[in-house]
């Protein structure tokens, strides 16, 4: 992990805690690209067309904790369709990376 001051801590209660948190984590440590933004609009597609019961609200909630951990930036979006101005989270750290060990710590 780099020396970005992550709350490794709340990280991990997060991902105990909160069911919607884990199922997101769980997604991002499946993950084999190393995406810098995730729109919640696609995560909510990808996230729905594989089967679980997910709100945008929950997505949006999720991200809004991942910002006070310090794994990112929330950033709340006015427009559909182009990426850079959809709701969307800025990752500090390899979305990968964070979900591996979010899930790691959270077992």
């Amino acid at each position: 992990m780099s020396n970005l001051k992550i709350d490794v801590s709340g990280l991990r209660n997060l991902y105990r805690s909160d069911s919607s948190a884990r199922l997101v984590l769980n997604s991002l440590a499946s993950r084999q690209n190393k995406w810098s933004m995730t729109t919640v609009s696609s995560l909510l597609s990808y996230l729905t067309l594989s089967g679980f019961n997910i709100s945008r609200k929950d997505i949006i909630k999720t991200f809004t904790e991942l910002q006070r951990l310090n794994c990112g930036e929330l950033k709340l979006g006015n427009k559909t369709g182009n990426r850079n101005y959809q709701t969307r989270f800025i990752w500090k750290e390899s979305l990968v990376r964070l979900g591996k060990l979010a899930k790691e710590l959270g077992s």
